[in-house]
């Protein structure tokens, strides 16, 4: 029993001392409860909240007892658990409500005395077809119309017309670069550069790797994507980086994910399992 004792006391010591140096990451779920842990993952609050949430700003949201507050990278609870909603912290402001009272905190926890405003400068991607190329249907199918830039003997330039006749079940457009394009409920991604070899060429080097294709919201406006896109494969979904062309970047390994917009996505990792990654792909959880 004294060894027991002996043992508890020296892990709870271990875990007090590293909370005092380590920075928090990102919360991880053990025992229906939340706490967090670094990416090697290295513990530094135990499990004991109802909700926790990841944070780029310092300040991370979790709910004890009911309510809402925000503990530091350090886990100790800076901002009481007081409020009945809140929302992140972004810029330094975090919107909660109290007593049916919405009102705006900084980040140490002080009335803010107005509210969040953005400059609406960001990047996302916007889902416009490039200006040579014309989506086409017939027969409840679609197509592609391309304007080729040719350039003549005599040094002119002028534009053919190349085809892909209504074959695909649907066109949708990621950005004037990139599109995905769905046959046979298998998707396939397309890149504007590679129609410069020619309509046949292109249905030739297609290739319809992947079951579904998810796109998530920009945070700040509402007409583009974040560049981060989710892809199924084998049953399983991961991620591509898409701009100008579609690469692999966290490979499909998870039952479910979310948007990494923020840096970060809960993701289902096992039946019933949930955990955090971050957009490195690295894990905070323990298989």
């Amino acid at each position: 029993m004294l060894k027991i004792l002996y043992t508890l006391l020296f892990f709870t010591i271990n875990i007090s001392l590293y909370a005092q140096s380590a920075e928090v990451i990102a919360p991880f779920y053990n025992n229906g409860k939340w706490g967090f842990m670094d990416k090697d993952k290295n513990i530094i609050v135990c499990p004991k909240y109802e909700e926790a949430y990841p944070s780029t700003y310092d300040r991370y949201r979790v709910k004890l007892k009911g309510k809402y507050g925000f503990i530091d990278n350090l886990g100790k609870l800076v901002i009481k658990a007081k409020y009945d909603e809140a929302e992140d912290f972004q810029y330094g402001i975090a919107k909660v409500k109290r007593r049916n009272k919405t009102e705006y905190i900084k980040k140490d926890g002080k009335r803010n005395k107005v509210s969040l405003s953005r400059c609406g400068n960001h990047s996302c991607m916007q889902p416009r077809l490039y200006s040579k190329i014309e989506v086409i249907e017939g027969n409840e199918k679609f197509g592609i119309v391309h304007d080729m830039y040719l350039l003549k003997e005599n040094g002119l330039a002028s534009y053919q017309s190349d085809t892909i006749p209504p074959i695909f079940d649907s066109i949708v457009p990621i950005t004037h670069q990139l599109m995905y394009l769905a046959k046979d409920s298998l998707n396939a991604f397309l890149r504007v550069g590679n129609y410069w070899s020619g309509a046949d060429n292109v249905c030739q080097n297609l290739k319809f790797d992947y079951e579904d294709i998810k796109l998530f919201d920009c945070n700040f406006c509402k007409d583009g994507f974040v560049d981060l896109i989710g892809i199924k494969k084998n049953g399983l979904w991961g991620y591509m980086k898409v701009y100008f062309a579609a690469e692999d970047y966290i490979e499909p390994k998870y039952l479910s994910i979310n948007s990494l917009a923020k840096g970060f996505a809960l993701v289902e990792y096992e039946r019933g399992k949930l955990g955090y990654i971050d957009s490195s792909g690295n894990e905070y959880f323990i298989r």
